[in-house]
């Protein structure tokens, strides 16, 4: 998949671009996936946050709203899980077993702002 996107005719009729997807490499016994989005944004389309940003800010306690939407929205939390669940199953024997994805709200410590 990377060296399809790095092709010089990527994104055209020859090579239609691609939103997402999964790679998977096996080294003995170990298996290593991962998830590939497109992070880069446009004027008119956001897809994922951008990877290069820092995942938290240390001065900066506050929610990061515009980026657990854009997750969501954009099939990231989908997609993670539908991953997890084909592991659970090729691993276990477990043709129903599942994993279910939700998000739920945590307390955490009071924040001053001043």
């Amino acid at each position: 998949m990377m060296d399809y996107v790095r092709r010089p005719d990527y994104d055209s009729d020859d090579a239609p671009g691609i939103c997402a997807g999964i790679s998977h490499n096996q080294v003995g016994d170990k298996h290593v996936f991962r998830l590939h989005f497109n992070d880069q944004q446009s004027q008119d389309q956001i897809n994922i946050p951008s990877q290069m940003n820092p995942v938290a800010d240390r001065f900066v306690r506050l929610v990061k709203q515009e980026a657990f939407v854009l997750y969501g929205r954009e099939g990231y939390n989908y997609f993670q899980n539908w991953m997890a669940n084909q592991m659970l199953r090729r691993y276990t024997n477990v043709p129903n077993a599942m994993i279910i994805s939700m998000v739920a709200p945590m307390k955490s410590e009071t924040i001053v702002i001043d």
